[in-house]
């Protein structure tokens, strides 16, 4: 392939005419490495892989020209807010799932719905009455993901009891 984003592989394919033994090698493993003949993308930038066949009983050995790859920024993967609910009289905790990279999580509230929702100190979600509310979570893009977000999560406060 000519590009490919990070976390993902492919299994390489070395034409050659001789029959000596076929390997591959990274010449940057910060971006791209090799088991077998899987590559896998492991950061952002360009990845140059070399085919080498080695001496067989008709042929002897070579290296191939280097190949470069193009490696981009993954997107987000699985990421979701925790369904939760609870009293309105409480403040409930937001917790996300899923996501990849160490961006920074955020949380945003989607529709105020019939609960009046709103965000304490960005983590937390508060209502001014039981009902219910959507809330989206968020997460920065790094080096090696792309920033992402959920879709929006239903939380639902009801009657605190005496």
């Amino acid at each position: 392939p000519s590009s490919g984003a990070v976390g993902s592989d492919f299994t390489a394919v070395i034409a050659t005419d001789g029959d000596g033994t076929t390997t591959i090698t990274t010449n940057s493993p910060s971006v791209c490495t090799v088991s077998g003949l899987v590559v896998t993308y492991v950061g952002v930038g360009t990845c140059s892989l070399t085919a080498h066949i080695g001496v067989g009983s008709d042929y002897s050995s070579a290296d191939g020209t280097a190949q470069v790859i193009t490696v981009s920024n993954a997107p987000q993967a699985g990421l979701r807010l925790i369904s939760i609910s609870g009293t309105y009289r409480s403040v409930l905790k937001l917790h996300s799932i899923g996501g990849s990279g160490t961006g920074k999580v955020t949380y945003a509230i989607a529709s105020v719905g019939t609960a009046g929702c709103s965000l304490v100190k960005g983590t937390s979600l508060k209502a001014t009455r039981p009902g219910t509310c959507r809330v989206t979570v968020a997460k920065a893009g790094d080096a090696n993901y792309l920033a992402g977000h959920s879709t929006a999560t239903k939380v639902t406060f009801r009657r605190s009891r005496l």
